[in-house]
């Protein structure tokens, strides 16, 4: 316990220092020792203490705000710790910031990235933050995510946001869990919406929001 402490304050420690230098990271001589440093933080993705993970995920996703497009060539030592085994509501969450760091600069790794998201969503827990992220990830990537990725997140999203999961429900774990995955549906469509450039594009998924709506 002493051990996943420690790696916890690390952790909190060299996220606050992150964001104070900012970005002199992008400087050759700081950026030396990032991939040193990211592998040290995924490393800790693994440990058996949620707390220093999720403290570990969130110092990835400040390396990743402070050095930019430039975090691609990190990303193998990244990927290396990418699973659904590994998901969790705070490592979701900083996917869609390396997505918005690296912008388009993430293609390379966009497919792979995706297919691990949609397995993934036959894990009812992540469900709610995996629709989340991928509204995040339309917010980031735009285009790419409407010719590459929009067609089957629609198709997710339609079925996650099916009536029947939510009918005579009356168990309050269940109830909770059909607001939760609500919440993460709206975050979804809002990102789609705002990331998207086409218009005919745009009216398809403005027409699945209304349905959503008016079954809910």
């Amino acid at each position: 316990t002493n051990k996943h402490d420690l790696q916890a304050l690390l952790c909190d420690v060299l996220h606050a220092i992150i964001e104070k230098l900012g970005n002199s990271l992008h400087s050759d001589k700081v950026r030396e020792s990032d991939p040193f440093m990211l592998l040290q933080f995924c490393r800790v993705l693994t440990c058996d203490c949620s707390t220093a993970r999720d403290k570990a995920a969130l110092t990835i996703g400040a390396l990743a705000r402070a050095v930019g497009p430039k975090f691609l060539d990190f990303m193998p030592i990244f990927l290396q710790y990418y699973s659904v085994k590994l998901f969790s509501p705070i490592y979701l969450e900083v996917i869609g910031t390396i997505f918005h760091a690296l912008g388009d600069e993430i293609l390379p790794c966009c497919d792979h990235m995706m297919d691990v998201l949609y397995e993934g969503l036959s894990q009812p827990e992540l469900k709610p933050r995996i629709f989340a992220c991928f509204g995040e990830i339309a917010l980031a990537i735009g285009k790419i995510f409407e010719e590459k990725y929009l067609q089957a997140v629609r198709k997710e999203l339609k079925e996650a946001a099916n009536p029947r999961y939510y009918a005579n429900v009356s168990d309050e774990d269940k109830v909770d869990y059909g607001n939760q995955l609500r919440q993460g549906i709206c975050k979804a469509y809002s990102g789609i919406l705002r990331g998207i450039k086409d218009q005919k594009s745009g009216l398809k998924v403005a027409a699945d929001l209304v349905e959503f709506i008016e079954a809910v």
